[in-house]
């Protein structure tokens, strides 16, 4: 009688055991399928394909002209329902940004509400201007849900801190995708 309940026992154990292993292999041959599926929901199409962010800030200041553009440097907008939009540009290494904002997230000419620009002096250091509500962008083209903005902007910064300051004009422009 104890041989039989030993036998039992074993079998038990087995089979437990093979059924474990059934049952997550279905679990997760299951969620295979719903994860390789194209689209859940129509309209949300699942996607493996990688964007292609590229993006290109050229500006003019004080004589020296630069331009900033991925993959080596960080080039992006950010634009919000507010509606504000704003521009960065920028290569840590070089110690080089730029950042402007502007109060527009359509199509059309627009007051800079706050510009900064920092970049590296001949002797080392850095040097950083910021101003607002001074110059002007003009939106040739922009996609907030699309991720696309070009166009080009003007404004003058502070170049020192003389009384009264001196300033230079910022020309520049842009293009884009992310």
């Amino acid at each position: 009688m104890l041989l039989n309940f030993s036998i039992i026992t074993k079998m038990k154990k087995y089979i437990t055991t093979k059924l474990s292993i059934c049952c997550l292999l279905l679990i997760f041959s299951g969620l295979s399928v719903l994860l390789t599926s194209c689209e859940k929901v129509p309209g949300h199409v699942i996607s493996t394909n990688t964007v292609v962010k590229s993006g290109t800030l050229s500006y003019t200041f004080n004589g020296t002209s630069t331009t900033l553009a991925t993959t080596i440097d960080t080039v992006s907008f950010n634009s919000t329902t507010t509606p504000v939009t704003t521009i960065t540009a920028k290569n840590g290494q070089k110690d080089i940004s730029l950042v402007f904002s502007f109060n527009a997230n359509i199509a059309g000419s627009y007051p800079i509400t706050s510009i900064q620009l920092t970049i590296p002096q001949a002797g080392g250091g850095t040097f950083t201007s910021s101003t607002t509500n001074t110059g002007s962008v003009t939106i040739d083209a922009i996609n907030v849900f699309g991720g696309s903005i070009s166009g080009s902007f003007t404004s003058s910064l502070p170049t020192s801190n003389a009384s009264p300051p001196t300033s230079s004009v910022i020309t520049g422009t842009f293009n884009i995708q992310q």
